[in-house]
């Protein structure tokens, strides 16, 4: 028994009452500063409530301490200890009672008590010290104190000088006098203090205290020994005499000890008459003294308490949080079932992993109550108040599965539970419904329903079970044997119970006897019930009567009943059972679905078999009887030999029992690739298969040509032909294969080998049988091997380079028993040598179908004079889309051939190959990569439309084969009237002659510059100089050989730099000896302009002329070349500083040349720039598109009454716009459709209309050339003053000096103009500009029109030039005359 105690103590100090003390220092300040001495060698410790003075020095020597000290009569009371030394001359401690000097190593006056000396006689002496020397011993002690020691010491001293000395042998021992004697030689005194001398060993053996404070009597410890007996144990000896039975009182109740034994002198045993109190009680003590009769026990009142014996059950896992929600932490809660206190000191709790002590102390649970046990019990009230609770370190527990387990302290488990996340328990605590019920069971536990997540410290919440369990299946497993399952945990008892059972066959019962049943509990929910007998054939059906079958928490059914049929089946063996159809993609209303066929006299139950794709998740039929036969028993159940496995009943079957309703258990089957795997309750693979996307059902069923073949055979199985798609439940439709194998393909494996390719599988046999093969020339066959529809012929001798062998192939069967009487091929052996890279190059290729049901291809020619084996050779596309090329394919020297996605079009040419898998070309780039077999790249190229085919139905061919494949420059449009030369010379086939030209070269920023040339190059002879300086190569591949970057350290920008380049070869072998262009530099604001807008193009599709198209046309205003690679067109931005932007196709490598002009001109017919209507209209057919930029668009949006035209660069920075209106044109034209707007000086503002002006020349525009009203101003005036540019000039529209320049120079730029021309009459005939600012200089120009619009007559003109500074009040004015005149 143990025993928790609450001490209460009343204290009343117990004091030695004596005539006075002469000095007293108890060291409870722990400070010495008021004595004088050695004070550094001196600390302190505390013992039993004391505090000694330690004498800690660090080396052998002498310590004193002395202390003013008047008083002389009465006593001196110290404690002394000399630690287990034996002290000596040489390790003594000298008291000074009385000295007239602090420091006693004088020569003082006084008295010294001494402790220690040589010799046997070790005892306290007092000696008189005069002149600091002993002079006289006054008095000697009898204790022994040579072995060292405690000591309680006492010397009392007199007026007259009479002196007494008492020891005792310990702090609070009893002191006891043992000498006397007289001296009065000295009777006043300054100082007390004390000396001690001592060795190394000996430097912290010594201890003082010099005021005497005896411990009292206390209670040190109570415990039950048993249920009638206390013990007490005091903290020192009592007095026997003290200890009465009325001493002690138990209340409640005022119990005294019967009898109390005394084991020891400090502790005593109470006996009681009856047992004590169970709970909390009192123990009162009184009057007990201790055994010198110094202190007596303060009244004393104990509370114990006295637990009970814990039995089993009494302490239950009641509640648990194992995911706390919010600010609550896990705990777990124990329910006190019983009426009595328990103890759960030392009582382990955890989880599957580790135990956490509950409490090392008594620790109490109270009867029929809680405690709650958690890591955080601030956390726990701060929800559920202040519930009983104790703080303990507990393991954390997993949110998923884990255990909460409950141990007493001898280790033996007293609850446990084992939960996973079916018990659920998601942020809330689980509450156990029953205590009788076990804790392992799930269906006892549910989910706090309190809204504070659990209900800690307090009584369950969650809903208790007061429901019956009854039966939610019946399975028959055998012919003698019921699994029944109920819909809850069941009482094993009730469950074994025989006579709980009965079968009934229609009106006949057979009762439930011992003898007929035998029932087996099958955790948790399941009886498993054998009929001794036998389970009576129930064609027509019987009734199982299950009788009071009871639940774990007590709830009886008392009667439930369920009806069964029982026929006799088979066990399914392979061959027995097939899948017969199947949809894995269907179309519409239809769902997947699985058939499968009985065509045996079998019958066999579905219950437990399985179905499964790929994954290998084998999902179960059904878990009901289900019976299975192909024709009608006597046993009365319906003929179904096709059953339908469906994951739902949306397929029309005609009868219920032709289908099974499998749910979301049914295996979802891929459109691509997947298995179908059907097995018997015993897991025997009854039959499978592994389908392709290329075996058919595309939104159609797959049906089974015939069981007697294995359906793992693709050629077994072929699209439903019914208009409803598929033929569920009934026999397959699918057309029977009658016709014999067809050799389809012949060729050489190896110098040994002839490798023969049906139509279709074949009959191994037959296949292998040596006999049906015969040879001209002669050849003896050595094996034969087949595999799926090929046969590989192994001969005895070498075949023969460049011969052709004829084949007779005899009795070849497929698979279904078709035979082929007799075919014959030929075949030609040629010896292969290695492919290395462009040994085989693409030679054509048609990307852009003519229309979805015509061919795209890719032409390889082989180049060498060697034939290359093109097995297994791959073809892809940019996105790693790839075919690969047959088993036999071979490519004779300087032959062809052709790779397509039409059966149709291979068929068509002698060379031609299907490809199933020919990767699609896209129409706007695509690339195109031949590797051999090993994965080695033999040719490869990225098209784009610079490679022509981008017409539909047209290819793009090679022009010279000997050429780079990947240069654009070496490929063109079909030009054949078929729109290809699939397997023969190319239409476009020109040998390379030409050498390569620098067709672009530009500073880049990083100083390097990048060169491009008119087709692919080889530079391994080449020496590349730039600004006079020979450069070296800082980039070049040969995949993108029409470019190089070289060094352009030096160079300097927007001025005019030469490069060239000596000995430039093409990839063919064409040398340019020197080759050279212009530096092209970044373009900037202003540096090119727009000089010329055709917005408002002629077009007429029934004129039979050629139509115009929108242009630009831009000039380069720097006397050097200008990039124009990534400037775009756009319009004006708006609101948000958006603009709608025109691309052109390209303006890769595009320039314009120093003073230059470059066309953007609209076309989406052709990207051929001598084809476009531009060209044809302008006849600039033979001209280069180096200096165009094509939009492909049919025009370039342009406004016919006015609009806005921008030049961008890449970064959006604005390089040059126009404003248009369409009143800039010349207003005596008639019409001005099909008239370009051209600039008059193109250094001149692009945004004045006087600086424009309608194109004079007959085409209706100058693309590309200097325009037809172009007209250089004249310079101005060296001083103030204005000059005219031509005078005089003729406005008559011929494009010659049709406008007048008036320069002019002033002498400050802040002036404002208005100028106005007269006729000699004096009239206003043109206001110029009215406010226009001025500048230094500048030129304006007349078009020699009135203000109305309307041609002046010939004569002189007077040009009124005012310049106005209206803030600065100055103003100059210039008259001068200019002459129309007109040409004749």
């Amino acid at each position: 028994m143990r025993a928790l105690i609450i001490v209460i103590l009343v204290f009343i100090p117990s004091l030695i009452i004596a005539q006075s003390a002469n000095f007293q220092d108890d060291f409870t300040d722990q400070d010495i500063s008021d004595w004088t001495g050695d004070n550094a060698d001196f600390t302190f410790i505390t013992e039993s409530g004391n505090v000694l003075l330690h004498q800690d020095a660090a080396s052998a020597g002498t310590s004193q301490l002395s202390i003013p000290s008047t008083n002389v009569v009465g006593f001196w009371e110290f404690f002394i200890r000399l630690d287990g030394f034996n002290p000596s001359d040489g390790n003594k401690s000298e008291i000074y009672l009385m000295s007239d000097s602090a420091n006693f190593d004088q020569a003082i006056d006084g008295y010294m008590l001494q402790a220690g000396e040589d010799g046997s006689g070790d005892v306290f002496r007092l000696f008189r010290i005069s002149d600091g020397a002993k002079d006289g011993e006054v008095l000697t002690g009898t204790t022994d104190i040579s072995g060292g020691g405690d000591f309680r010491v006492r010397v009392d001293r007199d007026a007259s000088g009479n002196w007494a000395l008492s020891v005792a042998n310990s702090y609070s021992g009893v002191i006891v006098e043992e000498a006397t004697g007289t001296d009065n030689t000295y009777s006043s005194t300054s100082f007390f203090g004390f000396k001690n001398t001592y060795t190394a060993t000996r430097a912290g053996k010594f201890f003082f205290d010099f005021k005497i404070d005896i411990p009292p009597i206390q209670i040190a410890d109570a415990s039950l020994l048993n249920a009638s007996t206390i013990n007490v144990t005091f903290s020192k000896d009592y007095d026997p005499a003290t200890i009465q039975n009325s001493n002690f009182t138990i209340t409640p109740g005022n119990l005294n000890p019967t009898s109390i034994d005394q084991p020891s002198g400090s502790s005593v045993e109470l006996v009681f008459g009856s047992n004590l109190p169970s709970g909390s009680f009192n123990l009162d003590i009184t009057s007990i003294e201790d055994s010198n009769n110094q202190t007596t026990l303060t009244d004393t009142t104990i509370t114990l308490f006295r637990f009970e014996e814990y039995q089993s059950g009494d302490i239950i896992i009641n509640e648990f949080l194992k995911d706390p929600p919010g600010a609550l932490e896990e705990y777990v809660e124990l329910k006190n079932t019983s009426s009595r206190f328990l103890n759960l000191k030392d009582w382990e709790l955890g989880d599957n992993g580790s135990l956490s002590v509950i409490s090392d102390q008594d620790f109490a649970i109270f009867p029929d109550s809680f405690v709650v046990i958690t890591s955080d019990t601030a956390a726990l009230k701060s929800v559920f108040g202040n519930v009983y609770a104790i703080q303990v370190s507990l393991p954390a527990f997993n949110n998923t599965t884990d255990q909460v387990r409950l141990y007493n302290e001898n280790g033996i488990t007293i609850d446990s539970l084992e939960y996973t996340p079916d018990w659920s328990g998601d942020n809330v605590a689980l509450e156990r419904r029953s205590p009788t019920a076990p804790s392992v069971f799930m269906e006892n536990w549910g989910d706090s329903p309190n809204p504070n997540s659990g209900t800690a410290g307090m009584e369950n919440e969650v809903a208790q079970d007061n429901t019956s369990p009854n039966l939610e299946t019946l399975s028959i497993v055998n012919d003698s044997t019921f699994i029944l399952t109920f819909t809850e945990r069941i009482n094993p008892d009730s469950a074994t119970n025989p006579d709980n059972y009965e079968i009934a066959l229609n009106t006949k019962a057979v009762q439930g006897q011992n003898a007929f049943f035998v029932a087996t509990f099958l955790e948790p929910d399941s009886v498993k019930l054998v009929v001794k007998g036998g389970i009576p054939n129930t064609p027509s059906g019987g009734q199982i009567i299950i009788y009071n079958q009871a639940d774990i928490f007590g709830n009886i059914n008392p009667s439930i009943s369920r009806n069964f049929q029982f026929i006799q089946t088979e066990t399914a063996e392979p061959g027995d059972v097939f899948i017969n159809e199947f949809l894995y993609d269907p179309l519409g209303s239809l769902t997947e679905f699985v058939e499968i066929y009985n065509p045996t006299d079998k019958a066999f139950n579905l219950k437990g078999w399985t179905l499964s794709d790929n994954s290998g998740n084998e999902v179960v039929l059904t878990n009901e009887d289900f019976f299975f036969r192909k024709t009608e028993p006597t046993s009365g159940f319906p003929d179904n030999p096709y059953i339908i496995l469906t994951p739902d009943s949306s397929i029309s079957v005609g009868q219920p029992n032709r289908r099974v309703v499998m749910g979301s258990r049914f295996p979802t089957l891929n459109n691509t690739t997947d298995a179908i795997v059907l097995k018997n309750a015993n897991g025997v693979t009854i039959d499978s298969l592994t389908y392709t996307q290329d075996w058919g059902g595309d939104e159609v069923s797959l049906e089974r040509r015939s069981v007697s073949v294995t359906g793992q055979f693709q050629e077994n199985w072929g699209d439903s032909p019914s208009d409803q798609f598929a033929t569920p439940s009934v026999p397959n439709l699918v057309s029977q294969d009658n016709e014999a194998p067809t050799l389809e393909n012949a060729f050489t494996l190896n110098n040994t080998s002839i490798v023969l390719i049906y139509d279709e599988r074949l009959e191994q046999s037959a296949a292998q049988n040596i006999s049906n093969y015969s040879f001209t020339p002669s050849l003896s066959v050595s094996s034969v091997s087949q595999n799926r529809n090929q046969v590989t012929l192994i001969f005895n001798e070498t075949l023969q380079n460049e011969t052709t062998y004829s084949i007779t192939i005899n009795d070849q069967q497929d698979i279904f028993g078709n035979t082929n009487a007799q075919t014959s091929t030929s075949v030609r052996y040629l010896e292969f040598s290695v492919s290395q890279p462009s040994d085989i190059v693409i030679n054509e290729i048609l990307y852009q179908k003519e229309n979805e049901n015509s061919p795209e291809f890719v032409e390889l020619f082989n180049r060498t004079d060697n034939n290359f084996d093109l097995s297994n050779w791959t073809i892809s596309d940019a996105a790693d889309n790839t075919a690969t090329l047959p088993e036999g394919t071979s490519l004779e020297a300087g032959s062809y051939v052709v790779l397509t996605d039409r059966q149709i079009f291979a068929n068509s040419i002698s060379n031609g190959i299907f490809l199933s898998g020919f990767p699609s070309l896209n129409d706007s780039g695509d690339g195109v990569i031949i590797k051999n077999e090993s994965g080695v790249t033999i040719d490869s190229l990225f098209y784009t439309e610079r490679f022509g085919g981008s017409q539909d139905g047209i290819s793009t061919e090679k022009k010279d084969p000997d050429g780079a494949s990947n240069d654009p420059n070496n490929w063109n449009s079909n030009t054949s009237e078929s729109g290809n030369s699939a397997g023969v010379e190319n239409s476009v086939f020109q040998l390379d002659s030409i050498s390569p030209e620098i067709i672009f070269a530009k500073l880049l920023e990083d100083g390097n510059v990048v060169i491009a040339f008119s087709e692919f190059v080889d530079l391994s002879g080449s020496t590349i100089s730039a600004g006079g300086q020979q450069r070296s190569v800082i980039d070049f591949s040969s995949s993108e050989a029409n470019k190089v970057t070289v060094d352009g350290t030096g160079l300097s920008t927007n001025e005019h730099i030469e490069v060239s380049i000596t000995n430039l070869a093409d990839v063919v072998g064409n040398v340019n000896s020197s080759a050279s262009g212009q530096i092209s530099q970044k373009i900037t604001p202003g540096s090119v302009i727009i000089n010329e807008i055709l917005y408002d193009p002629l077009s007429d599709d029934e004129d039979n002329l050629p139509d115009q198209t929108e242009y630009i046309e831009l000039y380069n205003t720097q006397n050097y070349a200008i990039s124009l690679e990534d400037i775009f067109l756009n319009d004006a931005p708006n609101e948000d500083n958006e603009v709608n932007r025109l691309d052109p196709v390209s303006s890769q490598f595009k320039w314009i040349q120093p003073n230059g002009y470059f066309l953007i001109y609209a076309e989406d017919q052709t990207f051929d720039f001598s084809e476009s209507q531009l060209a044809e209209y302008f006849g600039l057919e033979s001209q280069s598109d180096q200096f165009t930029m094509q939009v492909d668009r049919a025009s370039l949006s342009l406004s016919a009454s006015g609009d806005a035209i921008f030049i961008s660069d890449s970064s959006g920075t604005t390089i040059d716009s126009v404003f248009y209106d369409e009143s800039w044109q010349n207003p005596n034209r008639v019409s001005v459709d099909g008239v370009a707007l051209e600039k008059i000086n193109p250094a001149g503002p692009s945004n004045d209309d006087s600086n424009w002006s309608s194109s004079t020349e007959v085409s209706g525009g100058t693309p590309g050339q200097q325009n037809s009203i172009f007209q250089e101003p004249g310079s101005a005036p060296d001083n103030s003053g204005i000059t005219f540019t031509p005078n005089p000039f003729s406005p008559d529209d011929d494009g010659f000096e049709d406008f007048v320049s008036i320069n002019y120079t002033l002498d400050e730029t802040d002036y404002l103009l208005r100028v106005r021309i007269y006729d000699r009459y004096g009239r206003e005939v043109r206001e110029l500009v009215d406010g226009k600012p001025a500048g230094f200089s500048g030129s304006l120009i007349w078009d020699g029109l009135t203000d109305a619009g309307n041609k002046n007559r010939v004569g002189i003109y007077i040009v009124l030039f005012e310049a106005y500074n209206s803030a600065a009040g100055r103003d100059r004015t210039f008259k001068e005359t200019v002459v129309i005149a007109r040409k004749f």
